[in-house]
């Protein structure tokens, strides 16, 4: 079972990997007529944020499922799904296991959000802010010699530019692969759970919409309290 974990790395270099092709596609396309304008930056931002997601569903998934290979010794098939009666034969240990690891999950979650997030966007804005201070020294009048100073930290600032974007890209589809590792985590080990007790057994349906209702309600109280206490 621990080796089912080693998929999730090489998830991530393959998601990185088609994210920078990608990139390089719509910059291509974007600085084909030499330059880049408000709609081709929004497609940029809109398309980035997509692959962020994407990578991030993708990895949160992988790693449920070697977390439940894990915990259970049952590998689930490519839909999350436990063949046959396997589903109704978890104990209640496992199921307080799975959830342990959801609250992993969401702690951190909150510490990529609260800490390491804030500092990379400290970085991007530090980094686009020397790309424009020396673009404004270009526009002035300077010696050869300082014209070749001044591209040389251009182009040091473009890649500080590029590490901090590349950064930040990263930070993003952790944050969306702990927030959906600890919603993957939390649902089966719900399932598990409700499975346990004998509800809906021969009958999945049932154990389907047995589980929907019981998330679904707590998660209807836990938003009207963090709401509650938001507004306190």
């Amino acid at each position: 079972p621990g080796m089912t974990v080693c998929v999730i790395p090489l998830a991530l270099m393959g998601n990185l990997t088609l994210q920078r092709i990608s990139d390089a596609v719509r910059e291509w396309v974007a600085n084909g007529d030499g330059e880049k304008d408000e709609l081709e930056e929004k497609w940029d931002e809109e398309v980035e944020e997509a692959e962020n997601d994407v990578g991030g569903l993708t990895m949160s998934f992988l790693l449920s499922q070697a977390l439940r290979f894990h915990i259970s010794g049952n590998l689930a098939n490519s839909e999350g799904e436990e063949e046959g009666d396997l589903k109704y034969q978890h104990t209640v240990s496992q199921c307080i296991h799975l959830y342990m690891w959801g609250f992993i999950c969401m702690f951190l979650f909150v510490m990529i959000l609260m800490k390491l997030q804030g500092q990379a966007d400290t970085m991007k804005d530090e980094a686009e802010e020397e790309a424009k201070r020396i673009e404004h020294r270009l526009l002035g009048e300077n010696t050869d010699a300082e014209l070749a100073l001044l591209r040389r930290e251009g182009d040091n600032a473009e890649s500080k530019q590029a590490r901090a974007e590349f950064v930040e890209r990263l930070l993003e589809m952790l944050v969306v692969a702990f927030s959906m590792g600890m919603a993957w985590s939390m649902f089966f080990a719900t399932k598990w759970y409700i499975a346990q007790t004998g509800t809906g057994q021969g009958d999945d349906a049932l154990l389907a919409l047995v589980v929907a209702v019981c998330i679904s309600g707590v998660c209807f109280l836990s938003i009207y309290f963090i709401d509650k206490l938001a507004d306190a």
